[in-house]
């Protein structure tokens, strides 16, 4: 059982739709920005708000 995180996507080049299999939840931040770097194509631009990379982890 392979706990690779697999990103299947109706569209190759313009994705509209993102599925997320497999994978582990601590892996959530490094998934959660390569989807949003697939489908940032067919989204219209927008400027950057935030580094998610340099926010730190509430432990709350």
């Amino acid at each position: 059982r392979s706990r690779e995180t697999q990103l299947p996507t109706d569209d190759p080049r313009r994705p509209r739709l993102i599925s997320i299999f497999g994978g582990k939840l601590t892996g959530y931040r490094a998934t959660a920005q390569t989807v949003i770097r697939r489908i940032t194509p067919s989204l219209p631009q927008r400027q950057k708000v935030a580094d998610t990379a340099a926010l730190p982890l509430s432990a709350e």
